[in-house]
């Protein structure tokens, strides 16, 4: 976490965006997952289909654990709509 924490968010691809989220949530940082995953899905690129829908459903879960229970719902019933290209 050392590395992400000195790169700016701007300098990041998207890859790293994904792992830094991910890392966060194991720290139990979930703001600063959350605010990784929603730059992750702006970049319009995505490592694959898989991480995409990964992304939305982390995104659910941890509004969730925030008991942001509005936001959560949305982006959990996201992974039902079509996914975009």
């Amino acid at each position: 976490l050392a590395l992400i924490e000195e790169c700016l968010p701007e300098q990041m691809d998207d890859e790293m965006l994904y792992l830094a989220a991910f890392a966060y949530k194991a720290k139990s940082d979930y703001e600063t997952a959350i605010e990784y995953l929603q730059k992750y899905l702006k970049t319009g690129t995505r490592i694959s289909l898989r991480s995409y829908e990964e992304a939305l459903c982390e995104l659910g879960v941890l509004y969730y654990k925030n008991n942001s229970l509005s936001k959560a719902r949305r982006y959990l019933s996201s992974l039902l709509d079509p996914i975009p290209n």
